[in-house]
């Protein structure tokens, strides 16, 4: 097995848990009858939130979690302003939503100076099937 694909196994885990519990929270959700298709967003929030509040903090973890907590809390309550008050379809508003909250960390980032950068690629592999008459690798 290519060294690669070990770890890339080994992380799946610890990649597929929050998606797993945003899953587990929608399903709740539906059972009480609430339709929220903004799960992204909200995830999107909480962690640039969290993020930014360990680093301009200091690095308290669990302070990080309080307010990343916090800031998802006040964007669910943006939602259920649209869904109870305004009477807003749920599936827009959940879309709206996820819109809303990929623009306002975008906005968040850029203000804060936070940039994206290029991780270094792996290098060319040349995959040579040793049972085929067509070698397309040098």
């Amino acid at each position: 097995m290519p060294a690669f694909r070990v770890p890339w196994i080994a992380s799946i885990p610890s990649l597929a848990t929050p998606y797993a519990l945003a899953a587990l929270g929608l399903i709740v959700g539906e059972l009480s009858g609430v339709l929220s298709l903004g799960a992204e967003g909200l995830m999107l929030v909480g962690a640039l939130a969290g993020v930014g509040a360990y680093l301009v903090l200091g690095g308290y973890p669990l302070l990080a979690m309080i307010i990343s907590m916090l800031a998802t809390s006040t964007v669910s309550l943006l939602f259920a302003g649209l869904v109870v008050l305004l009477r807003v379809n749920q599936m827009i508003a959940g879309l709206a939503l996820i819109f809303f909250c990929q623009g306002l960390t975008n906005l968040v980032g850029t203000i804060a100076g936070w940039t994206n950068y290029r991780l270094p690629a792996l290098p060319p592999r040349h995959i040579r099937d040793p049972h085929s008459q067509y070698n397309l690798a040098p």
